[in-house]
């Protein structure tokens, strides 16, 4: 019996030894996420600017039916801290109308030609007095490297194939 004793009585004294030296630490809380989402890509773009910004005197806007032209925007959002925005090449999505006039935007910039985002939609941006700016070339490569020389190249540049999305969005 006075054996037993010892021996509990040993082991109490390591286990108080062990978490002396080795404190137990409470687990930290996993860090809040909040998932932005809509009916669909337009909505969730407007949904993201709207977390993202109260006002903002640029937007980008992009097409949302092509990938191109929306990634190397990226960085001249960037720039301007302003959200990107997309919508159909041939009218003015309503809820980014909305989200423009929302933000009391000041500036659009369009990147892509007008086979991609016509005048019209131009021209609507216009109508509600917000200034528009285009930047465009013969195709994506060129118009990538138009957006490049206007964010500036003095940190390096990433290259990345045009013919597909994934490399250049993980960048």
């Amino acid at each position: 019996m006075l054996e037993k004793r010892k021996l509990l009585m040993l082991l109490n004294c390591f286990l108080l030894v062990f978490f002396l030296l080795f404190p137990v630490e409470a687990a930290s809380p996993t860090p809040p996420s909040t998932r932005l989402g809509g009916m669909d890509r337009y909505e969730t773009a407007v949904k993201v600017s709207q977390d993202g910004w109260t006002q903002s005197d640029y937007v980008i806007l992009v097409s949302g039916e092509n990938f191109p032209d929306a990634i190397s925007a990226a960085p001249l959002a960037k720039k301007y801290n302003g959200p990107i925005l997309i919508t159909e090449g041939n009218k003015l999505n309503s809820l980014v109308y909305q989200e423009v006039q929302r933000l009391k935007t000041k500036n659009v910039i369009i990147v892509g030609g007008t086979g991609v985002i016509t005048s019209t939609v131009e021209q609507e941006l216009k109508d509600i007095n917000v200034q528009v700016t285009r930047i465009s070339g013969q195709d994506r490569y060129e118009t990538s490297a138009k957006v490049a020389k206007i964010i500036g190249t003095n940190n390096g540049v990433v290259l990345a194939s045009g013919g597909n999305f994934p490399d250049a969005l993980s960048i």
